[in-house]
């Protein structure tokens, strides 16, 4: 039986490749947008996009592409991946010595402590983990550190400085496992769980007491105009909603 092939955002090494390879084989694109798109386009069988973070929150720009795509796409199945970052650097690299620490947004923002312990380094925004610890092996730069995982170091031949720098050892993201519309592929059996996107605090109001989560999303077309991503526990038959999937967790 062919493996799925599993489009996933960022470069090998990313948070993201481990939720993908959970289903069959990672396939990296270079943006989330890039990530959909393939889906649409049916470049791969499904995708894997990080949905909220234990520490950071939601990642507004998927909730916001699941928006724009919803009768497009749908979530068939979701994994929770333990996020354990690491400062990394090259072999010759010292803490003491760089001046810049590079990684996603959201992974700093998972590692406020370490930076305010360290408030020497200056963090930069990159677009990916792994990229940013792809960029530091072809770059050479010794002043600068990055944030990333472990497998990232081990596959750019870099030196982990040390170990979770997260600031809680809780630290888990949520993978919403997407596929296009329609589509037979179905991972998981239970229908543990559904996803709908509302408009309105009164279609929120039918849905209580079974809200799990409830996040406001700009709309990005009137100022402080928001949607609404919900999860809600178990199976929903509402005509009213607009449902993106109903579906149990994958081990």
């Amino acid at each position: 039986m062919r493996k799925l092939c599993v489009g996933f955002q960022g470069e090998l090494g990313a948070y993201s490749e481990l939720a993908a390879e959970k289903i069959g084989t990672p396939v990296p694109f270079p943006s989330f947008e890039r990530v959909f798109d393939a889906v649409l386009k049916q470049q791969v069988d499904c995708a894997t996009i990080p949905i909220a973070n234990a520490v950071a929150g939601v990642v507004k720009e998927n909730a916001q592409l699941l928006w724009r795509c919803q009768r497009r796409v749908k979530i068939i199945a979701e994994t929770v991946i333990p996020i354990s970052h690491c400062l990394i650097g090259l072999p010759e690299s010292t803490i003491e010595k760089a001046t810049e620490v590079h990684s996603h947004w959201q992974a700093l923002a998972q590692c406020q402590k370490f930076l305010k312990r360290y408030a020497h380094l200056k963090p930069i925004e990159t677009y990916d983990t792994a990229g940013s610890a792809k960029n530091l092996a072809e770059t050479g730069n010794t002043r600068q550190l990055v944030i990333a995982s472990e497998r990232a170091a081990e596959r750019y031949g870099l030196r982990i400085l040390k170990h979770s720098v997260n600031d809680v050892k809780w630290n888990r993201t949520q993978f919403y496992v997407i596929a296009r519309k329609p589509s037979p592929l179905e991972l998981s059996a239970k229908k543990e769980k559904s996803v709908v996107m509302c408009q309105s605090l009164s279609e929120i109001q039918r849905l209580i007491p079974n809200v799990l989560r409830c996040e406001a999303v700009p709309t990005r077309k009137r100022a402080f105009e928001s949607h609404y991503l919900i999860e809600v526990a178990g199976e929903i038959v509402d005509s009213t909603l607009t449902l993106l999937g109903t579906f149990g967790r994958l081990d």
